[in-house]
């Protein structure tokens, strides 16, 4: 009994330094999460849901915060769900350098869904931890967004920059800032989406970066 008491202790804790955890499949539910660990992007351009998680060494994976879109809930929640229990599972030996980021694109057709995750040295309450940022797109878009995926992959890594750069400034505040850049780089990508990509990316475009 001590040690279920001990458990609830955990998942209940909610301070701003903590993150939600998702002891079992059945209790994930969008509503169940506070806003420190859930947003709704205004703007989601090709993507479902953007999902930060981490690897905890006693309770496995956790989420430490969504953005998602203004979809269908039940489906991004499975979607979420998925990504967050599986995207990290392999991972657990990783032994590489704390500024390398390393990139996985799988896709999910029971899902419906492609995920594109991004594993890096993250920093939670307890110290160093494997993190993912992994982006979800609706398998129907996955053609569309191939050509970007190189694009992509440059710039989330200066975002993962930025936000490493935020956890060690400041554990409390760094999703609250890194929420602010999101919706930049999300807006760029689905610019490119839109008009395509072209030989040269204007200045204007490039703001992400600059900011960075």
């Amino acid at each position: 009994m001590a040690g279920i008491s001990k458990l609830e202790e955990v998942f209940s804790d909610d301070d701003s330094s903590s993150f939600w955890t998702t002891p079992a499949d059945d209790i994930f539910r969008f509503s169940n999460l506070s806003p420190s660990h859930m947003s709704v992007l205004k703007e989601s351009g090709p993507f479902v849901a953007v999902v930060l998680s981490c690897w905890d060494n006693v309770l496995g994976p956790r989420l430490q915060h969504v953005w998602r879109g203004n979809g269908d809930t039940e489906s991004q929640e499975k979607s979420v769900k998925y990504v967050v229990g599986r995207t990290l599972h392999g991972e657990l030996l990783r032994d590489a350098p704390e500024n390398v980021v390393d990139t996985k694109l799988y896709v999910v057709k029971d899902y419906g869904i492609v995920c594109h995750s991004f594993i890096f040295s993250g920093c939670d309450k307890y110290g160093i931890n494997i993190s993912a940022l992994s982006f979800i797109i609706p398998l129907s878009e996955f053609q569309n967004y191939l050509p970007l995926l190189e694009l992509v992959e440059e710039r989330v890594k200066i975002l993962i920059a930025k936000l490493r750069v935020l956890q060690a400034k400041n554990l409390t505040s760094s999703l609250s800032a890194f929420s602010k850049y999101l919706p930049r780089f999300i807006q760029t990508i689905a610019s490119l989406k839109t008009a395509g990509i072209p030989d040269s990316i204007p200045v204007s475009m490039q703001s992400i970066h600059n900011n960075l």
